[in-house]
């Protein structure tokens, strides 16, 4: 319990201090180690707008499964049999969202005590009843549950990503980590992705990408090429043929001086 407050008071310190230092350590790294046209500096700001997307998608998300749950219950409640009502069903719906936010267990933390509740209920007062409970628990899993962790999710949390990949990420991530592999897989994620995009083709290439090539399409127009551009050997034999008309033109009036001198002195 020590211990864990101790790794939560450290992490609202470093939290608070790059939120009130965030703009200096930026000007302070972009001058003294990596300037905007660098491929580091690419690279860190393909990975910091990702990951904004995907952290705040969390808390979206968390909205849209409060949304999701509060419809899914009432509707369930409104074909429920008498005595199996669900008690506060938009209430409970809000804090199958906010659960959302817990990982691994999520959002079985409401509906799960929900459904053994109507269960309960139903063995007790009438047991042909008992399909209403094992259709709340279908439902929830499959469309509160599945629906919107497997596809709202991904594309939520990763609209600049691979749906695929993101899907992978929230998968795979805490089964490798743990708990904490929900936030630590998609992180790996985006460092991954990114890094093949930005620094591998500099590293094979040895040639530095700036934040606009980066953020560019990989794949040019078919016209890309088309826009007039200059030849350097054209520019040559433009300039070679300047001189030469310019050396030609240069005795004709010389000659052409002599004779308005003769007839001067005529």
């Amino acid at each position: 319990m020590v211990t864990g407050l101790l790794h939560v008071f450290i992490a609202l310190v470093i939290a608070f201090y790059l939120l009130r230092d965030d703009h200096k350590l930026a000007m302070w790294f972009t001058s003294r180690i990596s300037g905007p046209d660098s491929a580091t500096h690419a690279y860190l700001e393909e990975v910091d707008t990702d990951l904004e997307t995907i952290y705040f998608g969390n808390i979206l998300n968390a909205f849209v499964v409060a949304i999701v749950a509060a419809i899914t219950y009432t509707l369930l409640d409104s074909i429920a049999p008498s005595g199996l009502t669900i008690p506060a069903a938009v209430l409970l719906g809000l804090l199958t969202g906010l659960a959302s936010l817990i990982p691994v267990v999520g959002m079985k933390l409401v509906y799960v005590p929900i459904g053994l509740y109507l269960a309960g209920r139903a063995l007790l007062s009438n047991p042909q009843s008992i399909w209403f409970p094992l259709a709340f628990l279908l439902a929830a899993v499959v469309v509160v549950d599945g629906v919107t962790e497997l596809l709202l999710r991904p594309y939520i949390s990763g609209r600049n990503l691979h749906v695929g990949l993101v899907l992978f990420a929230y998968i795979i991530g805490p089964l490798l980590f743990g708990w904490y592999g929900l936030f630590f897989g998609p992180l790996l994620l985006v460092l991954l992705i990114h890094s093949t995009r930005i620094v591998l083709p500099e590293l094979l290439h040895g040639q530095a990408l700036t934040p606009t090539a980066a953020a560019g399409d990989p794949i040019p127009d078919s016209d890309g090429g088309t826009e007039s551009e200059t030849d350097p050997s054209d520019e040559t034999v433009s300039d070679a043929s300047k001189a030469a008309v310019s050396s030609n033109s240069e005795p004709a009036s010389e000659g052409a001086n002599e004779q308005d001198t003769e007839h001067a002195e005529q």
